[in-house]
């Protein structure tokens, strides 16, 4: 799974990706930063395993699903249908959000059993992984004492590097579309 690094960066480019249609929901850094949770909200099944004892009990379970996909569209929809508030451009700007999770953690070396996420949940329990991953695994201990010092490694600078410089380009070409080629504004 990449780092919530490259997530974060999947977050602003869908943000960015909704243009105009984003800037009519609220202030813009709310919904960057709404775009941004909802791109590392699928890794929320480390909290679960912090409290178990084993960090990694229920990662890349039920949350990388397109079954959680589907719900979080659907908590979103009912969300802002109740607080009055456009349904439709919050449950695009969530759902390809949290698509961009999904999509990053296919592309990754997965070195812990079962290799891949359970895509098709709850239509099926097969696990998918990209035949050639781009983005490197991050480390980590399972041991909840040792969990966030292990993340400090030469390795996972290293996929952090590489995330930077993958995701955060796409980031800056949309940038550079925007402004340069299209002539919208950068906000």
């Amino acid at each position: 799974m990449p780092s919530p690094i490259a997530h974060s960066l999947a977050g602003l480019i869908v943000y960015r990706a909704c243009g105009q249609q984003a800037k009519k929901l609220a202030h813009p850094a709310g919904v960057a930063l709404v775009a941004v949770v909802a791109a590392n909200l699928p890794d929320a099944d480390f909290l679960p395993g912090l409290l178990s004892g084993d960090v990694n009990r229920f990662h890349h379970a039920l949350t990388h699903s397109m079954g959680f996909l589907v719900a979080s569209m659907l908590g979103t929809f009912l969300l802002t249908r109740r607080l009055r508030s456009p349904a439709k451009p919050w449950t695009t700007l969530v759902g390809f959000a949290v698509a961009s999770h999904l999509l990053l953690d296919f592309f990754t070396v997965d070195t812990r059993s079962p290799y891949g996420i359970p895509l098709l949940w709850p239509l099926s329990n097969r696990v998918f992984l990209a035949p050639h991953p781009f983005f490197l695994d991050i480390q980590r201990s399972a041991n909840p004492a040792l969990f966030l010092p292990s993340l400090l490694s030469s390795h996972n600078l290293t996929a952090a590097c590489r995330e930077i410089l993958f995701v955060g380009g796409v980031l800056l070409l949309i940038e550079f579309v925007r402004k340069v080629v299209t002539g919208f504004p950068r906000d």
